[in-house]
Order: C-alpha cells, then sequence, then structure tokens
C-alpha cells in the first residue's frame, strides 16, 4: 500500500482525461480519519459534494482492489 503524502510535499498529478480523480485524503479537522475525496484535475484541487476542501493536510492514491 501507498505511503501517505503530505500536501505540502506535492499534490496528485493531473489526469486531463478525466475530470476527477478519488484519493483517500485527511483534513486538519476530522481527527485523522481519511475519506475518499474527489481531485478536480482542471481545477488542481480536492473537492466534495462541488465544494472544495481545505485543510488536506495528507493524501494518497486508493488501494487496488481485490482480485
Amino acid at each position: 500500500m501507498s505511503e501517505w503524502i503530505s500536501v505540502n510535499e506535492r499534490l496528485p498529478s493531473i489526469n486531463t482525461d478525466i475530470k476527477y480523480s478519488l484519493y483517500l485524503a485527511i483534513h486538519k479537522d476530522w481527527d485523522h480519519q481519511c475519506r475518499i475525496l474527489m481531485f478536480d484535475n482542471e481545477e488542481s484541487a480536492f473537492t466534495r459534494d462541488g465544494g472544495d476542501v481545505q485543510k488536506i493536510t495528507h493524501w494518497m492514491p486508493l488501494p487496488e482492489a481485490p482480485k
């Protein structure tokens, strides 16, 4: 499984083929609970329900599905 990546280190790579990509993310005010969030490839920002999500501290790619 991937390691958590700080948003200060880097944001997800932009995928110009699709509008949104899904990632696990940790928000400063979520008591370190992770949630699945969309990353808007056009805006280069995490989003949820159509609004930008501020205070994301870390993210990681979703794990691969079981075989």
